[in-house]
């Protein structure tokens, strides 16, 4: 069963309602089907069948949205609503100073238990946990990868991603290798991505983690990590390793 609803959806705050308006308004029920195919359960989520680039648009629109109106947004059982709620606080991120950051900040692992599907992770925990942490100490995100909730256990891979493009790999290094026994197949392809994204700042430090570890990946973690290596590097790696999965967990 394909889930679309195009009625208004009321909340509390008035701006929050007029963003959801806004949003709405750019639905596009013959693109529903489309986005269910990115999703593992997509039943779980209400689509209206707005795209990205709708959503960004709505979320430049409503920018100055208060914290209260965006976590009625955030916690809204739209799907495209939650995403719209994460590029809002992405926005006020970019533009803000001190204090202002660390309250977004926090605002945003308060309310993570919202984010719960892989694009709004990867849409928002690098650019507001792990821009956060450059230069600050990141202990919580060995925290969160040690999580039993799943979507934690992304944002804290994912969010080492804003390291990586400064130059700094060790902490995704170190955190990829607690990640090494993760019994989820979308953990296995976050932390092979970052080590991809690894390789392209650091090489030797990727083939080291590789030389060490590759025995013990995943194989779609390790395959996702090998996509820039040549053939008979790829090979290498790969030679004997079961395509079988672990059983996964709950991901809420």
């Amino acid at each position: 069963m394909i889930s679309v609803k195009t009625d208004r959806v009321m909340v509390n705050d008035k701006q929050a309602n007029r963003a959801m308006d806004a949003l709405r308004e750019r639905s596009d029920p013959a693109w529903v089907p489309v986005i269910r195919r990115f999703f593992r359960d997509p039943d779980r989520h209400v689509f209206w069948g707005v795209r990205k680039s709708g959503i960004k648009a709505v979320a430049r629109e409503f920018s100055a949205l208060s914290l209260e109106g965006i976590r009625e947004c955030l916690h809204s059982e739209i799907h495209e609503a939650r995403s719209m709620a994460l590029w809002i606080l992405r926005f006020r991120y970019e533009r803000s100073g001190e204090p202002d950051r660390e309250t977004l900040f926090r605002f945003y692992l308060d309310q993570r238990e919202a984010v719960v599907e892989w694009d709004l992770v990867d849409e928002s925990a690098p650019y507001l946990v792990g821009r956060h942490l450059l230069g600050r100490d990141p202990g919580l995100l060995a925290g969160l990868v040690s999580s039993g909730r799943m979507w934690d256990r992304r944002i804290g891979i994912v969010s080492t991603w804003w390291f990586i493009r400064n130059g700094r790999v060790g902490t995704t290094l170190a955190l990829s290798e607690r990640l090494l026994g993760d019994p989820e197949d979308l953990m296995h392809k976050a932390t092979g991505w970052m080590l991809r994204e690894v390789g392209k700042r650091d090489r030797p430090g990727l083939d080291g983690f590789l030389e060490a570890w590759h025995d013990r990946m995943p194989r779609t973690m390790l395959r996702s990590a090998l996509e820039r290596h040549s053939p008979d590097e790829r090979a290498k790696y790969l030679k004997g390793k079961s395509s079988r999965r672990p059983s996964g967990r709950s991901s809420t």
